[in-house]
């Protein structure tokens, strides 16, 4: 169809137009007519999907190891004009190139670093190789849109050494955590056993203060009790001490009834003293006039005694007394 003058490009593809062998133009996708009476003739196609490129540069690190870098690069051509224009005709073998810089890239920037750290920055690897690539790439109208390094594969003996230092290292930091954990196991034991321990100090001092509640409670009634039985023996003292002072009331009041009895008994006494010796003294008077009478007749003669009764004249007898007292008191006599 091409020979007829028609020609139909692809979604995914541009094609490139010569007249008498210079560039003429470039025809988009879909349906276009070229003059091969007028020696225009399609040069070729370049397609303008993204596609990628998997370079392996074997370089050394700084410490001396030999690495394999494994890059992958991801670039599309420009949809403008100019930019397939110099794609078309400026490079050969553009995944020769694009190799060709990933290698000067890699093989400038990684002996710089240590083994170890090659890991770390293969990021700052993959932006050295993206821009260096998009500055050279762009004049020749491709765009770079990525370039993740995406294996570092060092030598086998390398490899292995390099496991068995990881391994060591991760047995030491296993050993290291295990050590800690045991170390916290063993420190949240003793915090459990302290905490237990705390736990039985309080409940024996919860324990202590309830018994000395209790003995307090048991004080506390066992006062209360003697309180009642002070009260009850002071009451008891007080009723004593009341009964007390009405007996001593009673004992007073008798004691004054037996003074006053024992005052009339004395003035009785008194009187009784009294009417004796008027009775003594009048039992003496008595006494003195028959005494008198006595001693009258006593000295007159027996003759005129007889001459005047007859008889001999008895001898003198004893006054009687004129009253009862005078009789008891010469009973007495």
């Amino acid at each position: 169809m091409e020979a007829c003058g028609c020609v139909i490009t692809s979604q995914d593809e541009r094609k490139v137009v010569e007249r008498c062998g210079k560039f003429e133009d470039v025809l988009d996708a879909g349906f276009s007519c070229v003059l091969p009476c007028l020696c225009q003739f399609v040069k070729g196609s370049i397609s303008t999907r993204i596609q990628m490129l998997e370079i392996n540069a074997d370089t050394k690190t700084k410490d001396n190891v030999f690495v394999g870098i494994k890059v992958a690069v991801q670039y599309q051509v420009n949809g403008d004009s100019q930019s397939i224009q110099d794609a078309m005709y400026k490079l050969t073998n553009p995944r020769a190139q694009i190799e060709s810089y990933v290698l000067d890239v890699v093989r400038s920037s990684v002996p710089k670093i240590d083994l170890d750290n090659v890991f770390l920055e293969k990021e700052e690897i993959a932006a050295s190789i993206k821009e260096m690539l998009g500055e050279t790439m762009g004049r020749f109208g491709y765009s770079i849109l990525a370039t993740p390094v995406t294996d570092i594969e060092p030598n086998m003996e390398v490899k292995r050494a390099m496991n068995e230092i990881n391994k060591a290292k991760r047995l030491r930091e296993a050993a290291r955590d295990e050590g800690e954990a045991i170390k916290i196991r063993s420190i949240k034991e003793a915090e459990a056993e302290a905490a237990r321990t705390a736990r039985e100090s309080k409940a024996k001092e919860a324990e202590a203060a309830r018994v000395a509640l209790e003995e307090k409670a048991r004080e506390l009634e066992a006062a209360e009790l003697a309180s009642d039985e002070k009260g009850r023996l002071a009451a008891e003292a007080k009723a004593t001490y009341h009964h007390h002072a009405w007996l001593e009331r009673v004992a007073l009041s008798a004691a004054q009834e037996k003074g006053k009895e024992a005052e009339s008994a004395r003035a009785a006494a008194d009187e009784k003293a009294r009417e004796a010796a008027q009775a003594h003294a009048a039992i003496d008077d008595e006494s003195i006039e028959l005494q008198d009478e006595a001693e009258e007749a006593a000295d007159k003669p027996p003759a005129a005694a007889e001459a005047d009764g007859g008889a001999p004249l008895p001898p003198p007898l004893a006054p009687k007394p004129t009253s009862a007292l005078a009789k008891s008191i010469a009973e007495g006599w």
